[in-house]
């Protein structure tokens, strides 16, 4: 086995650490620099699931909007703000979103928490002593409080649609209402059952402990430092022009419903804004993700609006939900402070709420860790646009492969490998080492752990590289050390102590199984091992290296480079390889050209799998690249990008079109082609064609070898094929 280079090419030296110093954290990042690129990629398809939905419902105004990245970044808009003058939706056209204004109530109650006003845990009636004579269900039941209010735990039934026809009680029939009594259908804090009811007294609540009625309250506090200047709580403060109205269908016709005024149960569901001012509201929830340390200029606390981001008492489980490829997808739900929370069989989270009143229907998402969200207005009668925005939503991280912000290590997670690198695989010395901790060799026998190692470490021979840390948090994550026979992972977690040091630790040979394999379950062989096996049993299976086979072949790998259709390398080192009779063929070919003054150039050849995986998570176009559910003839080491040069200056001859011109000239057999290039391009054909190549209809440089079904989709990068 070889160490060396692990310890002399890939670990640095450095100091032992200031026990003095907490480790720097590290905020999550977006780590695709094309993230924005690949959403833009999916909105023709958003576009055409929100048309088809307004069609089919027959929704007579509809506006929408998708919020990523502190940007509006795409809206759409359809029909017409009311039905007489017909004026068209457009972003700053004013809906009524219902309950969607139930969040407002939420977050004011906690910036009032924040501002030691009231606590979550305070009984209700410390604040609305209306309800001193509310008799209880039970001898035994619980008072209610604030929490139980933003949770929908209060005990009050489910109020739909009752409470939307409250909107404009006065604060006076209100308080004449609670004085009255409640209805009550179960023991607070016992079970989650929606109500308006509760959140109408949360607005009471933030009168009377702020001081200004909670309209006054909310838009100073929350509407103004926002600017969302086109967000009201009367409809008739609305310019005449941007007021949408609302309608119900009756017998396949829209009649206009009431604008009801917003009154005591405004709170709940009376605001009224555009897609341009609700998109400053996500902005807000978007911006406190992720934890961080730089400075916190909103008008409520960036931990404050996490905490409303967390789950509170469980609403729903669904065994059977769905995902858009029909495959079940357990999911589970609940509510907390105006906020609907799920998570799926997946791990993604998802926030949101919907609304609904006479004349109204509306829903906004998000994925705090994706960064992206969805809202839509629409002006029918409790139009269901929930299901909908959550396909949206699934549709855009599907197109655009859009992953959640990933972990960065913290320092001392990356001084802790480079230290622990140095003891493997022999641990010599390790158990005089401080950064272990008390019970380290306590729980792992030094014996057994170099045993282990040094097994692996035979096994896998000269380690190549040893790869990033990958943290799980701050203080847990592992690394990769690629070999040049198997990879081996390291995983380690460290202690609570000022240094942490090392308290587990866990050695493994790194299986094969790729991320892109558990995506699109194509199997391919990217075990260097497997691939040699089957170059014994059958010599035709290996990739030969062309610049080595034949005699004055020239390379020119674009992809090692910045000068391709990604604008970046996406090979580690230029590189072309092709199976044995494919190799073979090109070699007679090149002979022939030989004899002319000629050669071939190599663009490409063998190309890794994950290459392909990465071409189409850029452009998702399979007119444009292969699909990795099937792979590409590249990846088989079947197909051959290629040209003809002049020996004697090494230039190339004249062809219709540049190498990945992806131009209609481009085409094998484009007619638009004369003179010169067709007498080349026809050339390389006959000789191609003669020695058991096919060409590519799109590309007159393409060529793929017959047979090539014969063998497997290979995903080995070029170093490990030596």
């Amino acid at each position: 086995m070889e160490i060396p280079a692990l310890l002399l090419g890939f670990l640095l030296h450095f100091n032992s650490p200031d026990t003095s110093i907490i480790p720097h954290y590290q905020p999550d990042i977006f780590r695709d620099s094309l993230r924005m690129r690949r959403m833009e990629a999916a909105f023709s398809a958003v576009d055409r699931m929100y048309r088809k939905e307004v069609e089919t419902e027959k929704i007579p105004g509809f506006a929408y909007g998708i919020v990523a990245d502190g940007k509006l970044i795409h809206t759409g808009f359809v029909g017409t703000n009311n039905q007489k003058s017909k004026p068209a939706v457009t972003a700053n056209s004013v809906f009524r979103i219902a309950s969607m204004s139930k969040s407002f109530a939420a977050l004011a109650i906690l910036k009032l928490r924040d501002a030691g006003k009231l606590q979550l845990d305070d009984p209700v009636i410390k604040y609305i002593p209306e309800l001193s004579n509310q008799p209880s269900l039970t001898t035994d039941a619980p008072p209610i409080t604030i929490r139980n209010l933003v949770s929908h735990t209060a005990g009050f039934p489910e109020d739909n649609p009752w409470g939307d026809r409250q909107l404009q009680d006065t604060d006076k029939e209100f308080t004449d209402f609670l004085r009255g009594g409640i209805s009550l259908s179960n023991i607070p804090s016992q079970s989650y059952e929606y109500s308006n009811l509760g959140f109408t007294m949360l607005g009471l609540i933030i009168t009377r402990t702020s001081g200004k009625h909670y309209e006054q309250y909310i838009t100073e506090e929350i509407f103004k430092p926002l600017r969302m200047n086109q967000t009201y709580w009367e409809y008739e403060k609305v310019p005449a022009d941007l007021l949408v109205h609302g309608y119900r269908l009756v017998n396949n016709e829209w009649q206009e419903e009431e604008m009801l005024h917003a009154g005591a149960y405004g709170v709940m569901g009376g605001m009224l804004t555009s897609i341009e001012d609700f998109a400053k509201y996500i902005n807000l929830h978007l911006a406190a993700w992720p934890a961080r340390s730089d400075p916190d200029s909103g008008p409520v606390k960036r931990s404050t609006i996490r905490e409303m981001h967390r789950p509170g008492p469980i609403s729903n489980l669904n065994a059977y939900a769905r995902k858009l490829n029909g495959e079940i997808c357990p999911r589970i739900s609940s509510y907390n402070f105006g906020l609907g929370w799920a998570k799926d069989c997946t791990g993604k989270e998802s926030l949101g709420h919907s609304g609904g009143l006479p004349g109204f229907g509306s829903h906004w998402a998000f994925l705090p860790q994706y960064g992206i969200a969805v809202v839509s207005f629409s002006s029918l009668t409790y139009a269901a646009t929930s299901g909908l925005n959550i396909a949206v939503l699934d549709t855009i991280v599907s197109i655009a492969d859009l992953q959640p912000r990933k972990i960065l290590p913290s320092d001392i997670l990356e001084e802790r490998k480079l230290e622990l690198l140095k003891f493997l695989p022999d641990w010599k010395d390790a158990e005089k080492n401080a950064i272990f901790s008390e019970n380290f060799f306590a729980d792992f026998f030094i014996d057994s752990l170099r045993k282990d190692a040094q097994k692996l470490f035979t096994k896998a021979g000269k380690i190549l590289r040893a790869g990033k840390m990958v943290p799980e948090n701050q203080l847990r994550g592992y690394c990769i050390l690629e070999g040049e026979k198997i990879d081996i992972g390291i995983r380690f977690t460290l202690s609570p102590e000022n240094p942490a040091k090392i308290q587990h630790f866990e050695i493994w040979e790194q299986q094969a199984t790729t991320a892109a394999f558990r995506k699109y379950k194509l199997k391919t062989v990217s075990d260097r091992e497997e691939y040699r096996e089957s170059v014994k049993k059958d010599p035709a299976q290996e990739l030969v290296a062309l610049d080595k086979f034949i005699p004055d072949i020239v390379l020119d790998i674009r992809y090692a480079t910045n000068n391709n259709l990604m604008r970046e390398p996406v090979y580690n080192f230029p590189a072309a390889y092709m199976r044995r009779p494919a190799a073979a063929a090109l070699k007679k070919i090149q002979a022939e050209l030989k004899k002319k003054g000629l050669g071939l150039k190599i663009y490409d050849g063998y190309r890794p799998y994950s290459v392909t995986v990465k071409f189409y998570e850029t452009f998702r176009d399979t007119a444009f690249v292969a699909s990795p559910y099937s792979g590409s003839r590249h990846n088989r080491g079947c197909a051959v990008d290629l040209t003809i040069i002049n020996l004697k200056t090494g230039k190339e001859i004249e062809m219709p079109t540049p190498y990945d011109a992806f131009t209609k000239e481009a085409a094998a057999n484009s007619p638009a082609i004369t003179g010169t290039p067709l007498k080349n391009r026809e050339l390389l054909k006959k000789l191609m064609t003669e020695n058991g190549f096919d060409i590519y209809p799109d590309e007159w440089w393409h060529y793929d070898f017959k047979g090539w079904k014969n063998f497997p989709v290979m995903d080995i990068v070029f170093n490990k094929l030596n």
